[in-house]
């Protein structure tokens, strides 16, 4: 629409735009933003490319913003290959990253924290977000990334070469109260063994393998209520 002509402005009002219900389950919130991902990938590889179509009469910076979101299935190619990665790591006895002690340690270890320090510094002062939920994100986002954007990016992958179709997945628009109380909690609604020397060397390896599963655990072990995995 911009590229034919149409102007945009920002309007961010005090009053609630949209007071609809949206999916505040882990389930229904990645079957809708699988559902998101497949049309946003088919609209970034078609004739409204972001990068070219997008820049025609904007600047290369929008193209560029926008193609952000047009490729978020493209996403889970790095989440997965740095989720196996490790493990594979740990399996082969092979290091992929600098030990603790080794002075490029303090290099990763820096731009990881860097990263994360921005997006929170960001977060709590433009949209005025709370450490805890800004964590929630920080999860959701990987997990969206070995799920859903894998998912959608097989999909179309599939549906372009004449496999199959995509379908459409609808989500589940009735929430219980003890749903909702979790969800106003911003609560998520769902033996390692060491060889002698080997810590230094597999900590990061094991950090970024515990990143997303450390919620995984929770709701197999520790949680009691309605959210937790079922065990049957």
């Amino acid at each position: 629409m911009q590229c034919e002509g149409w102007r945009s402005i920002f309007c961010n009002p005090k009053t609630p735009a949209f007071l609809g219900d949206f999916p505040i389950s882990l389930n229904d919130s990645l079957i809708q933003v699988k559902r998101w991902s497949v049309g946003l990938i088919e609209v970034g590889f078609s004739k409204y490319f972001p990068f070219t179509f997008g820049s025609r009469n904007r600047s290369l910076l929008m193209g560029m913003a926008y193609g952000f979101y047009a490729f978020w299935p493209v996403w889970a190619v790095p989440i997965i290959i740095y989720g196996l990665l490790p493990q594979l790591c740990l399996i082969d006895d092979m290091y992929l990253f600098p030990k603790v002690s080794d002075q490029w340690f303090y290099l990763y270890a820096y731009l990881f924290s860097a990263t994360y320090i921005q997006d929170l510094i960001e977060s709590y002062y433009v949209n005025d977000i709370n450490f805890k939920k800004w964590w929630n994100e920080q999860r959701m986002w990987l997990i969206r990334g070995a799920t859903c954007f894998s998912f959608s990016f097989i999909e179309f992958t599939l549906n372009q070469i004449g496999i199959s179709a995509p379908d459409f997945s609808l989500t589940s628009k009735v929430i219980d109260n003890e749903q909702q109380k979790r969800y106003d909690q911003e609560i998520f609604d769902f033996g390692v063994i060491f060889m002698d020397g080997k810590l230094e060397e597999m900590s990061v390896q094991l950090f970024l393998s515990g990143f997303v599963l450390v919620p995984i655990y929770e709701a197999m072990v520790l949680r009691k209520d309605g959210g937790r995995m079922p065990t049957r």
